[in-house]
Parts: C-alpha cells; sequence; structure tokens
C-alpha cells in the first residue's frame, strides 16, 4: 500500500468526526448557509496563527481563479450537505455521497489524464454498489427525498477536488487552506439572510463546532498535502470514502443512525473494500 494513501486514510477517520459534530449541532432553526459559515470562520482562526509564517501570494491570475473556484464550489458543497443533514442521516447523506467516486475518478482520466489501473476500476465498482445499496426498498430503487437531496453535493465535491488539484501546485498547503476557507467565510456570509443567526448559533453550538472544526483542519491540512504529489483519481477518492466510513460508524454508534441499519453496513462493506482497492 502507497504511503501516502496510509496516512490519507488516519486523516481521513480524524476528518470524519467534524461531519458527524456538525450533524449533532444540526438544527432546523439555522440555515445551511450559517452552518457553511461558522465551518469556514472556525477553520481560519484555527490555521491563521500558522498562515503568518506560510502566506504569500498567488503566483498568477489563473492560480488565484483556481483558489477561486475551490473556495466556491466547497461552499456550494458545504451548505448542500448541511442541507442534507436536515432530511436525512448523516450516514446516509455520507454514504449516497460516494457517488462522487465515480466523477472524480472520470475527471482525472478524461481531463487530467491520468492511468487508471484495474483495481482502481474494481474499487470504484465496489464504492458504487456501497452507495447505491440504500436506496434500495422491497426489490426496486426508491430515492427518498433525504437521499435525493444528498446527491446535490456530489458535483460540488467533484469540481472541488479538481480545482484542489490544480491549485496546491501553486500553494503551500496551509497558505491554501488559510486563503481557501477565508473565501469561502466571505461566500457563506453573504449567504445568510439572517445576520442574527450566525451569533446565535455560534452561542448554542459552540461546544459541537469548535472541536468539530479542529478535527477538519488536521484531517484535510494533511491531506491536501499529501494531495500535491498523487493522483486525482486515487488520494481524493481515499480520503472522501475514508471519510464516509468514519461517518458511518459514528453515526450508528453515537448519534443512534439505526434506520436502514442492515443497508448501511452492506454499502460500508463494499466501500471499505473499494478504498482498499483503490489503494494498489
Amino acid at each position: 500500500m502507497n504511503i501516502d494513501v496510509f496516512f490519507t486514510i488516519i486523516l481521513g477517520a480524524v476528518a470524519s468526526i467534524s461531519l458527524i459534530l456538525f450533524k449533532k449541532a444540526n438544527d432546523k432553526r439555522f440555515s445551511s448557509w450559517t452552518y457553511s459559515f461558522w465551518w469556514s470562520a472556525l477553520a481560519v482562526l484555527f490555521i491563521f496563527p500558522f498562515a503568518l509564517s506560510y502566506f504569500e501570494k498567488p503566483e498568477s491570475i489563473l492560480a488565484l481563479t483556481f483558489l477561486t473556484m475551490s473556495a466556491l464550489t466547497w461552499t456550494l458543497a458545504s451548505v448542500t450537505t448541511m442541507f442534507a443533514f436536515k432530511h436525512a442521516d448523516a450516514s446516509i447523506v455520507m454514504l449516497v455521497g460516494r457517488l462522487s467516486n465515480a466523477s472524480i475518478f472520470l475527471v482525472g482520466w478524461l481531463y487530467i489524464g491520468e492511468k487508471i489501473g484495474i483495481y482502481a476500476v474494481l474499487g470504484l465498482l465496489l464504492t458504487l454498489l456501497g452507495s447505491l445499496v440504500i436506496m434500495f426498498k422491497k426489490g426496486s430503487i426508491r430515492p427518498s427525498k433525504g437521499v435525493l437531496l444528498s446527491m446535490v453535493p456530489v458535483a460540488f465535491l467533484t469540481a472541488a477536488f479538481y480545482f484542489d488539484k490544480q491549485a496546491v501546485a501553486t500553494f503551500n498547503p496551509i497558505n491554501f487552506i488559510f486563503l481557501q476557507q477565508l473565501m469561502q467565510t466571505v461566500f457563506s456570509f453573504f449567504g445568510v439572510k439572517n445576520k442574527a443567526e450566525i451569533g446565535q448559533l455560534f452561542a448554542e453550538k459552540k461546544k459541537l463546532l469548535i472541536p468539530a472544526i479542529a478535527c477538519f483542519v488536521i484531517g484535510y491540512t494533511g491531506f491536501i498535502a499529501l494531495l500535491g504529489r498523487n493522483n486525482l483519481s486515487v488520494l481524493p477518492l481515499t480520503y472522501e470514502t475514508t471519510v464516509f466510513l468514519g461517518s458511518m460508524m459514528l453515526g450508528v454508534i453515537y448519534l443512534g443512525e439505526k434506520k436502514q441499519l442492515a443497508q448501511k453496513v452492506v454499502g460500508t462493506i463494499l466501500a471499505l473494500a473499494g478504498v482498499v482497492l483503490l489503494s494498489f
């Protein structure tokens, strides 16, 4: 197994904690844009002391463009994921989200020209099957509203990883994440209609939000550091699938999400087998 893949699995497991804590903090009184704002704003605060030592301007307009598009697509992925959390278990949202594996795989192959081996293809198929298992009801595919909403972030996740891959070539990881999260904070702030929600959400949920973002910063920063020297078709799939696996287990154990448990278990096993194959 590639050593970078091994470390990516560990980082993905840490990052998965952040999603579960945000799911626990999710309250229909607050908009998805408000949750997205605090996700990125807290990340900026965590990274700021380190960013002072590593700060550098983008090398070119193209680099700035990739950075901006990365921030925009991650903002939309965050908002749509938070909205899906209001209508479905975290474990279902993450399971359906594995459909992004297929799109990331295709982008890496078609647009970046990365070589794909037989193990990667088999791994992709297994992770796709894992995502589809949750849609089966009484012998047919019947996606619920929560499942359909969970599909929306897939396109944004695919684009976000593509722009991440292009941008990290010209930034050091800490500088990249600081600027990216700063832009996301601005985008999300303008998306919040009732600005009073921002203070209210933090006052009520800070004990969940702060440790959640600490886990996110550790996991995502480490992943970005590894992404620049690895294929788009392998490392993001490993990271996202590991985040999914961690979220699935924590969703069932910590949040008590036991609805459709058998399907979740089958889906998790298929996805785990897939990520192992993707690492070869």
